[in-house]
């Protein structure tokens, strides 16, 4: 048998399908080294291409049998290394992590050379707690006692289940002829294997009994469970994998191949088990995977400089397709799935040069930096998460600005309850590049000098005064223009009714030009009152401005209108 293609079909719709696709990769890596060139997600399957087709005679299945591709998990309980084989010592690791946040609450590591915790403990801590090293650790054993003719014949068996010849078998039954006439001819490896919820979310939905014997939930029988398909789901977890606790409960997140090598693959896995995650919960773990995995292919893999000719991909979602996660809810003795779903990386705009590569991390970076204070127990900062969560998997620019409007009121509100309270918001420059690369039409509406004129009136009669008022509180008292506070949230609930919205716009205008002229003649009448770094004068919006915003409204309609002087009225302008 001699194939450089081999197909993994989609068949549960969970990161199961993930893992035992890469789990194949790694395994035909370690069966023919240097071989793998990549896989790719075609649509209904996965497709594991080799660099050259190699005959099975120099396939080194001896090789994989004395490193079968992931460690054994050595707890107290269960301390039986296979000789010869990797190993993960849980207890010794567990002990250091608890070393580790012991120390950093009273003292600076570096000083006392405290080791970091292994980036992987999260990931097999919560594994453990969930029960999934059982068969895990078993297969390793057998493996171990197996004769290595049957252990040959079996891998041969079950790697050609996932050639095109028998990827149609494959997705009725899960397996194949070939494996079965190998069962006749030979006594074929084929241990019996439990199935494993954390690697296979669905598989605990239960199994339904032709006739009632009692009121326990059923697992799968290991009868019907594919030993070789867990076998590359277990080589696969340690890879591509993470998992997180948010107070009792547990959330598994897997990197969603696209179209990667396996040192790409090896790269970001590096990476993936090193994101920082300071506000623990379900939205913000999404986040901010997705926001670093962005961050980091970017970074490393768009290097470049002629990034358009020597890169086919575009974007970052071309390496990575998704994230696809699965959260366990505590249920007191155990763990019950609550839910499974998939968050996107973002598509923004193609990387054609080494600007659009510095321009994406900007964005990330300032993304990550405002959302990660934001804390999904509170409703307010859940409603922002969430509406951001949804703008990484539709990148949809309208999604886009309702976030920005939302939290550009959400600062605005903070800092009047609190003045001393600074929280970072959007900047202008980066907003506008983002919004315009999503959708160019906007570009006629931002660029407009009528919607300049009253977006920057916006921002000086609401954010822009309110924080020259906090700063100046301890100062000598100086002539101040009116902060505008219902201003924002007035034009957000007109923003789909061209005639409320217009007639709100109106009335700020006419009040907006009123204070301009107010504090001109303030200023005029004692002009030795202030020093020149008191007075900020505003220039008026003129009948001009008003005119062209009024055009653009009844071009475009008046939600987007007024949305994007909302968004662009409460972000930062630098300058």
């Amino acid at each position: 048998m001699e194939n450089q293609y081999f197909y993994v079909s989609h068949k549960t719709g969970t990161y199961a399908d993930a893992l035992e696709a890469v789990g194949l990769a790694y395994l035909l890596d370690i069966l023919m080294p240097k071989n793998v060139e990549r896989i790719k997600n075609i649509g209904d399957c996965y497709q594991i291409t080799l660099r050259k087709a190699k005959a099975l005679d120099s396939w080194h299945f001896d090789r994989l049998q004395a490193a079968p591709g992931y460690p054994y998990f050595k707890t107290s309980k269960d301390h039986t290394v296979p000789e010869g084989y990797l190993f993960y010592d849980y207890e010794k690791e567990r002990e250091k992590e608890k070393r580790y946040w012991e120390n950093a609450k009273k003292t600076c590591l570096r000083q006392e050379n405290i080791l970091e915790p292994h980036p992987k403990h999260s990931l097999l801590k919560n594994l453990y707690i969930m029960q999934a090293f059982h068969s895990h650790n078993r297969l390793l054993h057998e493996l171990s006692q197996v004769e290595p003719q049957s252990f040959r014949e079996t891998i041969k068996a079950n790697v050609q289940r996932y050639t095109i010849t028998s990827i149609g078998n494959n997705v009725e039954t899960g397996f194949s002829r070939g494996q079965e006439d190998t069962k006749r001819k030979h006594k074929v490896f084929s241990p019996s294997l439990a199935a494993v919820q954390a690697l296979n979310p669905i598989v605990g939905k239960g199994f339904n009994r032709s006739k009632p014997k009692g009121t326990g939930l059923a697992t799968v029988p290991s009868a019907y469970v594919d030993w070789f398909t867990e076998y590359l789901r277990y080589i696969a977890i340690h890879r591509i994998a993470n998992a997180y606790n948010i107070h009792d409960d547990i959330k598994i997140t897997v990197l969603v191949p696209a179209n990667v090598t396996l040192e790409e693959l090896d790269q970001l896995s590096h990476h993936f088990t090193r994101i920082p995650h300071y506000q623990k919960s379900s939205c913000q773990i999404d986040i901010q995977n997705s926001l670093a995995m962005t961050s980091e292919i970017v970074k490393d893999l768009f290097s470049s400089l002629d990034v358009g000719v020597e890169k086919q991909h575009k974007s970052p979602q071309q390496y990575i397709a998704a994230l696809s996660t699965a959260y366990f809810k505590s249920l007191g003795t155990g763990k019950g799935l609550l839910n499974v779903s998939t968050i996107g990386l973002p598509t923004w705009f193609s990387i054609e040069t080494l600007q659009d590569k510095e321009l994406w991390l900007q964005i990330a970076r300032e993304h990550r930096s405002i959302l990660e204070r934001l804390r999904e127990e509170r409703l307010e900062e859940a409603e922002l998460l969430f509406q951001y969560r949804d703008f990484l998997s539709t990148g949809k620019s309208i999604t886009l600005l309702h976030f920005a409007v939302a939290y550009g009121i959400f600062v605005f509100h903070e800092m009047s309850r609190d003045s001393k309270k600074i929280l970072e918001r959007l900047r202008e420059e980066l907003l506008s590049k983002l919004v315009i690369s999503l959708n160019r039409r906007y570009s006629d509406i931002i660029n407009n000098p009528g919607f300049q004129a009253v977006a920057n009136a916006i921002r000086r009669a609401t954010v822009s005064e309110q924080y020259r008022r906090a700063r100046q509180q301890d100062r000598k008292p100086r002539p101040y223009y009116e902060v505008h506070y219902t201003l924002l949230t007035d034009l957000k609930r007109k923003a789909g009714s061209k005639k409320d919205a217009i007639a709100r716009l109106s009335d700020f205008i006419s009040a907006y030009n009123f204070e301009n002229a107010r504090i001109t003649e303030i200023i005029a009448r004692s002009p030795d009152s202030f020093r020149d770094e008191e007075i900020m004068r505003r220039p008026s919006i003129t009948d001009q401005e008003i005119t062209q915003l009024i055009h653009l409204i009844d071009d475009f309609g008046s939600e987007p209108v007024i949305v994007l002087l909302i968004a662009y009225g409460s972000a930062k302008k630098e300058g």
